[in-house]
């Protein structure tokens, strides 16, 4: 953690708990829908941005702080073959499979905005859905590409 967190809005509180409810933002833009992940904050240069709640992206431990998981019993390179790069071991790996951070902020607003559409309908976006949306929203954000939608 990079200093002292701030107060909590309301919105803050709305936001840390859907994002910390999604997933894996990474690994659902690589067909990985169901791994658990904790809240990342965005920094530049070490220090938290102004609005350091709303500035947020879900991440697992490997794709957040490096920390192989338990089936690559340790092994790096596999892991990062496997379930791709690391933040914390390789930024610009990182940045340049998933996106830069504030990249990511824009797809998790994305996704909070469906998550929160489908539930005023009455409907429940499951991980495999809420995978593909995530997989749509990399593309038109991160890679330029148009998604039909239909």
């Amino acid at each position: 953690m990079v200093g002292k967190t701030k107060y909590q809005t309301k919105a803050d509180v709305k936001r840390l708990s859907g994002v910390g409810q999604m997933g894996c933002l990474p690994c659902m833009i690589d067909g990985w829908n169901d791994v658990q992940a904790t809240v990342q904050h965005i920094t530049e240069g070490s220090v938290r941005l102004e609005d350091e709640h709303q500035m947020t992206y879900p991440s697992c431990p490997w794709h957040h702080q490096g920390k192989v998981p338990d089936k690559f019993r340790g092994a790096v390179r596999l892991a990062t073959r496997r379930v791709g790069p690391s933040f914390a071991r390789n930024k610009r790996d990182f940045a340049k499979r998933y996106g830069a951070e504030r990249e990511l902020v824009h797809i998790t607003d994305a996704l909070l905005r469906v998550i929160d559409s489908e539930w005023r309908r009455g409907c429940y976006l499951g991980p495999a859905a809420l995978g593909k949306v995530a997989v749509e929203l990399h593309r038109e954000i991160v890679l330029g590409l148009k998604v039909r939608r239909g």
